[in-house]
């Protein structure tokens, strides 16, 4: 498609409705001669739309745009990349059924796999959704019952590797407003994250499921695993059945962990890091992903050594943070060291805690490698009967005064099926019947 306008356009009226039209076998994709919000295919009035085998590429809204009709299936299709979602369905009903959505490439703006507008008893059936990357602040979601799509189900979907930065949201299904009724079933979500600015909620941090203000749902036999948060139920839900979940090694309890604010990451609800012998700054020559990271420019000559601190207060602090004594946490970053700078080995991430009497901690060190990013986990099970724990990025006595590295995507989580953290399964609904 090289003009402004929509590749295939099927238009039906009220009353006199198109039927059985059938779209098929075949690619379609837009040039750089391509330009405004038009889908790539448009249905309007179309009963019985069957669009099967067919390749959507780079388009500049919707890849196919479904309004007013009813019977509709979509199946066997592939949505790659495209400006802002794969399929917008207004108004209609049908089915989308084993097709793939997913980007090859950082995605302009908000994105969104399917959106269901006002298209009450849908089906999406075994599809994939994922490698959504979208540019900083920006939403992605997979699958959006956006408003009045009551009976709904999706069903045996997969949903992975959806990000967001700043003050971005990010869901695996997002059940919205008014769309009573739906189920989320057999579903697997795994890698559904942000990495938000800290001034938002539980949205900035990635949720698999979350269910706005719909009523009456199953969220049921989903398998939920290293996820921002697992299942959130907000409070204007009422009656969700929530049964045969496994929800394990989900949470992210870093604020601004995506270093796209001028305030530190801080372990979360806190906002001024200890700091001692250290520049540590918001910074734009570097970012793994967004627009910033955080530099650390060590501040004093050799033979002092220096640390940031991720917790508002260090060593026998009678303060946990927030965190529970007994239970394990990973913390990670990504890291990269400027070639001739510092050396690698001089770099410690720190987790300790303190139980009154004795410190005992983990660490890690960065790989010897330079110039490209790295990801760097330490692991610690608190002791279960520490009072005190901190969390500090250490720059060893031997570094020179002035020698810097840059961190990003800095995320502290909780392992496990306890949902101490809430991390799990968030309910804030009314008269959740949990099985």
């Amino acid at each position: 498609k090289n003009f402004s306008g929509y590749a295939i356009k099927c238009v039906g009226t009220d009353g006199s409705e198109k039927n059985n039209v059938v779209i098929r076998d075949l690619k379609v994709m837009r040039d750089a001669a391509d330009s405004g919000n038009w889908h790539l295919i448009y249905a309007d009035y179309v009963d019985d739309l069957s669009v099967k085998n067919v390749v959507f590429s780079g388009g500049l809204w919707y890849a196919i745009g479904i309004s007013n009709c009813d019977n509709f299936i979509i199946s066997d299709c592939d949505f790659i990349d495209g400006k802002i979602g794969g399929v917008l369905a207004v108004g209609s009903n049908g089915i989308i059924n084993n097709s793939f959505f997913y980007g090859t490439a950082e995605m302009p703006g908000s994105y969104y796999g399917c959106n269901l507008r006002t298209s009450p008893d849908c089906r999406v059936l075994s599809c994939h959704f994922h490698d959504f990357d979208v540019a900083t602040g920006e939403i992605a979601i997979g699958v959006w019952f956006e408003v009045a799509s009551e009976n709904s189900i999706i069903d045996g979907c997969h949903f992975y590797n959806i990000y967001s930065y700043a003050d971005g949201f990010v869901f695996g299904v997002h059940l919205g407003t008014d769309s009573h009724h739906g189920s989320v079933i057999n579903c697997n979500f795994r890698n559904i994250l942000g990495f938000g600015s800290g001034i938002l909620d539980v949205r900035d941090k990635g949720n698999a499921i979350f269910n706005w203000s719909s009523d009456d749902c199953k969220i049921g036999n989903n398998n939920v695993e290293n996820c921002g948060y697992g299942i959130t139920l907000m409070n204007s839900v009422d009656r969700t059945l929530v049964i045969g979940n496994r929800c394990i090694d989900n949470g992210q309890l870093i604020d601004r962990g995506g270093c796209e604010s001028t305030t530190s990451p801080m372990i979360f609800g806190e906002t001024v890091p200890v700091i001692s012998n250290v520049l540590w700054a918001r910074n734009n020559a570097e970012a793994y992903e967004g627009t910033y990271s955080r530099k650390y420019t060590k501040n004093i000559a050799a033979g002092s050594a220096a640390n940031v601190y991720l917790t508002d207060s260090t060593g026998v602090s009678g303060d946990v943070h927030g965190l529970i004594p007994g239970k394990e946490y990973t913390w990670t970053m990504w890291m990269i060291i400027p070639t001739g700078i510092i050396v690698a080995s001089e770099i410690t991430l720190t987790l300790r805690d303190h139980n009154g009497s004795t410190y005992q901690s983990s660490t890690a060190n960065p790989a010897a490698v330079y110039e490209v990013w790295q990801k760097v986990t330490v692991t610690r099970t608190l002791r279960a009967d520490a009072t005190s724990f901190d969390m500090y990025i250490n720059v060893a006595a031997a570094a020179e005064d002035t020698e810097y590295f840059y961190v990003d995507n800095i995320r502290l989580q909780p392992l496990g099926v306890h949902n101490e953290h809430q991390q799990n399964f968030l309910d804030n609904g009314t008269d959740t019947q949990v099985g």
